[in-house]
């Protein structure tokens, strides 16, 4: 069998089939939250998130081996993928986090960005397999929203 280039496939797809066309399109409105695009709000996000988890570690790696400080870190990530790149922890892509995430992230936590890479893997898993993890997720990325006003003056893709 020949395989072709997906984007050569996607415009045939889209351009023969706009019904089917539409129907995915609608399916990515509905599936996937609106993105930021300013990194500089990332920030923000993990003060709110301290505030409504209740937590102030200083370190948010495991130098003694807190299991709450995993399990924290893995939602703040979870989180801030929802906002800057919920396609790839809802799993509709394989691709590499959004470029700046993890570096920005890393320099606000005071951990390696080669934590949160791995941490990531551990994320995606739980959000697709712990109902509680991503029920979580979404609760505190929905509170964060409507607290910091995203998405309502230009701030999103």
């Amino acid at each position: 069998m020949r395989h072709y280039n997906p984007a050569l496939v996607v415009d045939i797809l889209r351009k023969e089939y706009p019904e089917v066309n539409k129907r995915i399109l609608q399916r990515i409105d509905n599936d996937i939250p609106m993105k930021l695009d300013d990194l500089e709000l990332i920030p923000c996000i993990i003060r709110s998130f301290k505030l409504h988890r209740g937590v102030d570690h200083i370190e948010w790696i495991n130098k003694l081996g807190s299991r709450d400080i995993s399990e924290d870190r893995e939602l703040l990530l979870s989180v801030v993928m929802l906002f800057f790149h919920p396609e790839k922890i809802i799993q509709l892509t394989t691709e590499k986090a959004r470029y700046g995430v993890m570096s920005k992230m890393s320099g606000e936590l005071n951990c390696g960005r080669d934590v949160l890479k791995k941490s990531l893997t551990a994320v995606i898993v739980a959000f697709r397999v712990y109902k509680s993890f991503n029920e979580e997720a979404y609760r505190l990325y929905e509170l964060i929203k409507i607290e910091n006003k995203f998405f309502e003056y230009g701030k999103a893709e």
